[in-house]
């Protein structure tokens, strides 16, 4: 069983899960279909999240109209001792494997496997005529399984702790800075000395010389996009797909900078698999004028000498070292490549989403030294970070709130040991 993606002549990506004998299974996705107003890659993770309960069907030899149509439903050893544990059960490839999913793997299984079964019922009542003597035995039966999955949701709310974990430290964000810049950089995107040409060179050796020097100026252009991709994603707490989306004209360099996020129709073009796309609100975030000049640099300067080696001209901001526009996977490379280089200056958790949740915290503890309020800080990280929910943002204000509680409990704990230190334990 797997999920294809089917790309249609508009750019659109449409998925198919697809069954063991390479046939679409229809109700899964019409399912999908009636979802077409999610994001291509919304609908492709939650193609891939109904794979285990179509494997339960298969496995139990469960006929899934037949059992909802004839009113007999599941029992609740069915779905909470059987189902359930098979939406646990780890489905990555390769030898070693987790017993059990992460909670947060399991619940998003879970609420997709209950919309499509709550779309399911639906769609079978909607069939039947309203005085059929089935229709409310089929009711019950839809609410029944509904509470079901209700209480196997595993609540595990992010706390401080768990929100600081994923982020960076001060030292941890200087060192990452002062290892990506360019200029004083510590070997990763450091710019290098072209040496001039010899006189009396021969024409191979000219040859040699000019790849070496075309060599170095792409190595120095990629430099310099890693240092303005690791400054979008923490300065202005861009997302993976918004990074990757930024066009040329997005960005405004001017009095008054500014990095435009705009959601866009898929582009034809992109090839990428899967493609970034914004999945939260267009906005515009401002820009410090040191940092405009350093997007505005790679723009200008070295973009152009990426651009030269693509076979199809873009205007995409961030491209790979062919000139293409860069995937997610090179992305999540190149943070591996900065973990394996500095495992004892780096956390091991290093990511872009490890940036943007230093971005938020960071701006979070600026807007509470300004003297913002609880909520207008809310609405000011919700706004900046394109999120429609005020909630989300509770994560980031316990997160700052639990770290500014720990510098005072630790003063508290030395001025007190100061004052037992001649009293013997």
């Amino acid at each position: 069983m797997r999920v294809e993606a089917i790309r249609q002549p508009a750019g659109h990506e449409v998925p198919l899960l697809i069954d063991e004998d390479d046939m679409p299974i229809p109700s899964a996705n019409e399912f999908i279909l009636a979802r077409q107003h999610l994001k291509p890659n919304t609908l492709i993770r939650n193609a891939r999240e109904l794979m285990p309960f179509f494997e339960w069907l298969q496995a139990q030899r469960v006929d899934l109209w037949q059992r909802v149509s004839s009113g007999l439903g599941f029992t609740e050893a069915e779905i909470v001792g059987s189902l359930f544990f098979m939406l646990r059960r780890d489905r990555a490839r390769g030898k070693v494997k987790k017993l059990v999913v992460e909670p947060a793997t399991f619940n998003q299984r879970l609420l997709t496997t209950a919309a499509f079964l709550r779309w399911y019922f639906n769609t079978c009542l909607v069939g039947m005529p309203s005085e059929h003597r089935l229709r409310e035995r089929v009711k019950e039966n839809q609410a029944r399984i509904a509470s079901w999955f209700n209480e196997g949701y595993i609540s595990a709310a992010p706390t401080a702790r768990a929100s600081a974990s994923k982020s960076l430290t001060d030292q941890e964000q200087a060192f990452l800075i002062e290892c990506l810049n360019p200029i004083h950089g510590k070997g990763i995107g450091k710019l290098t000395k072209i040496p001039p040409f010899k006189k009396g060179a021969t024409p191979a050796q000219k040859k040699s010389r000019q790849k070496a020097k075309e060599s170095r100026q792409r190595q120095d252009a990629l430099g310099h996009r890693n240092f303005v991709a690791m400054l979008l994603m923490l300065q202005a707490g861009l997302r993976r797909g918004e990074l990757l989306s930024l066009r040329v004209e997005d960005v405004v360099v001017s009095s008054a900078s500014q990095v435009n996020v705009v959601v866009r129709p898929p582009d034809p073009n992109d090839t990428r698999r899967p493609r970034p796309e914004v999945k939260r609100n267009a906005r515009p975030i401002f820009m410090s004028p040191i940092f405009a000049r350093a997007v505005d640099e790679y723009i200008t300067e070295w973009r152009p000498i990426l651009l030269d080696r693509a076979e199809i001209d873009n205007d995409y901001l961030i491209l790979s070292g062919g000139g293409e526009p860069l995937s997610l996977a090179r992305l999540n490379k190149i943070f591996e490549q900065l973990r394996k280089a500095y495992p004892g200056r780096l956390p091991a958790h290093l990511s872009p989403h490890t940036l943007r949740h230093r971005f938020s915290q960071n701006l979070e503890r600026s807007m509470r030294e300004a003297g913002m309020g609880e909520e207008e800080r809310k609405k000011a990280l919700a706004i900046i970070r394109g999120d429609s929910s005020l909630e989300s943002q509770n994560v980031y204000i316990e997160a700052e709130v639990h770290k500014q509680a720990s510098k005072v409990l630790a003063r508290y704990q030395e001025k007190t040991m100061l004052i037992t230190e001649d009293v013997p334990f």
